[in-house]
């Protein structure tokens, strides 16, 4: 097994997946937990998606992801995946379809209870997922949370926002190349 992540001084990294089930890359803003979104600002994420050496993909997952307090919430929001279904991932209910900057994605919302940064916890969870997948781009991470707001979906405090990317293999001999830019 041969897993690493590699991080840049221009806040981008790599990640290299060969021989494990389920690998997670993650790089971006850990908050102290007691400023809205807007009180940050403006929040974006660039990012390149490079695949190499692809085999035997269970799935794959690009996008931001983070967590918020008060309410506790856990979002995904997907640009890119290969692999399996999203619906089945998410299990969640179909919340509605938003436009950000003429791209489409559809929002779920799920209730979950398992692991949080709290500790084992119920909470929320907010997907947005892009109809039609991409290898590189730029997410509007705020254009997400107010988008969410309107469907009465509230972001609380903001605890970490990430850009991620994770694999999954079940015969564990896929390798991924993975460089994104914040």
């Amino acid at each position: 097994m041969n897993n690493r992540a590699i991080f840049y001084s221009d806040g981008s990294f790599s990640c290299d997946f060969n021989g494990a089930k389920d690998f997670l890359c993650h790089t971006g803003l850990s908050l102290d937990s007691n400023k809205k979104d807007a009180q940050v600002g403006p929040i974006y994420a660039d990012f390149k998606f490079v695949k190499k050496y692809f085999s035997k993909i269970d799935y794959s997952y690009v996008g931001a992801y983070g967590w918020t307090k008060n309410p506790l919430v856990e979002f995904y929001i997907i640009d890119s995946w290969i692999g399996s279904d999203l619906k089945d991932w998410i299990s969640s209910r179909r919340v509605g379809n938003i436009d950000i900057h003429g791209s489409t994605y559809t929002v779920y919302e799920n209730v979950r209870n398992g692991t949080s940064i709290n500790g084992p916890a119920v909470f929320k969870q907010y997907f947005s997922v892009r109809t039609s997948s991409r290898d590189c781009g730029s997410i509007d991470i705020t254009a997400h949370f107010q988008q969410w707001e309107k469907f009465g979906l509230p972001i609380g405090n903001l605890h970490e926002v990430k850009i991620f990317s994770e694999i999954s293999s079940s015969n564990r001999d896929a390798i991924i190349k993975d460089t994104k830019n914040k």
